[in-house]
């Protein structure tokens, strides 16, 4: 059996707790999912938002974004870049799950904590300076940018929410300046208001409101007035993740296991959470599972983990887990 938490040394935890009395002034800003974390490798990071598994109490959950192209020993010209402050960057979110992690191991040794969860890590707190928040940064980039600043209000009417609840993520945040890019990643908060926020993005996906069509092999992003949107959804400040606190053990590993969607209410945050028609949830760390599965949807697994969750609270959950290389496909 496998135990997915660590116990850091008692001169992490010290480390860490100096580094939380910091005096206010010098702490860094909140971080909320679709923050972006740089670290002192030099590398932006994509994060999940503020909570851990038990064991990472100094760490956030992240996927590694970009990271300089000397650190790593990768032919660049096969790789999307960036030119951040007369440096080049290479962009190791999208890559195959093999090249993501070979240069995440290469480039980050000591960044971060290995936890089987797909592309995400938890990188270590010592280790970030600086993040950037999403709903800081919209408030200055709409203001600079007259045709994103109209079709984000539009959006927001669509959606019934706030132009400033909506913060802007992606690579845009790693620029950190006003600059048209290909999409515009957006988070939305709250885990209700994301949940019927989802809602009605799926229901004006009729060629009017927004795109039937996605970005292949994205499903998630859709097109308004001719600006593409990729959706993040995120807990709210004064909520609680659910797995926040939490332990995974593994209990077991199948061979091809095939399930049928039930519940893909909260499909849309990380991890995906679905309930299943034998009454065990899927809870899946992999990105590429954020709102794939709809309700009625059977899913065939190559392998699968049978998982054992302790909450916070003490409660306790078996369920199917999706951690570091399995993965579903619609059947």
């Amino acid at each position: 059996m496998i135990e997915i938490c660590w116990n850091p040394p008692a001169t992490v935890r010290d480390g860490f707790a100096k580094a939380i009395s910091k005096p206010k002034e010098e702490r860094m800003p909140r971080v909320r999912g679709g923050s972006v974390l740089r670290t002192d490798t030099g590398a932006f990071w994509y994060c999940d938002g503020d909570w851990r598994l038990k064991g990472f109490e100094n760490a956030y959950p992240a996927v590694l974004a970009y990271v300089p192209c000397e650190d790593v020993a990768v032919d660049s010209e096969k790789f999307k870049t960036l030119l951040i402050d007369g440096r080049t960057y290479i962009k190791v979110y999208g890559q195959p799950l093999p090249v993501y992690r070979e240069i995440l191991r290469s480039s980050q040794p000591a960044a971060f904590y290995s936890t089987a969860l797909g592309k995400g890590v938890y990188v270590k707190q010592s280790r970030i300076t600086e993040a950037r928040d999403p709903l800081a940064f919209a408030e200055q980039f709409l203001p600079a940018m007259e045709r994103e600043r109209a079709t984000f209000q539009s959006l927001a009417d669509v959606l019934h929410v706030p132009l400033k609840s909506i913060g802007i993520s992606g690579s845009t945040l790693v620029l950190g300046r006003p600059e048209r890019r290909h999409e515009i990643d957006v988070v939305f908060y709250g885990r209700s208001a994301c949940r019927r926020i989802a809602r009605l993005i799926e229901r004006n996906r009729d060629d009017v409101v927004f795109s039937r069509v996605s970005l292949p092999p994205f499903h998630l992003p859709f097109q308004h007035h001719g600006i593409w949107f990729d959706p993040q959804f995120s807990e709210g400040d004064r909520e609680r993740h659910p797995l926040d606190g939490a332990s995974i053990r593994i209990v077991r590993r199948f061979g091809e296991t095939t399930v049928r969607i039930k519940d893909d209410r909260d499909g849309v945050f990380f991890p995906a959470l679905y309930g299943t028609t034998n009454r065990r949830r899927l809870i899946s760390f992999r990105l590429g599972h954020r709102g794939f599965f709809r309700r009625g949807d059977t899913v065939v697994f190559p392998s699968l983990s049978l998982i054992r969750m302790t909450y916070a609270n003490g409660q306790l959950e078996t369920a199917y887990g999706i951690l570091n290389d399995e993965w579903g496909e619609k059947r």
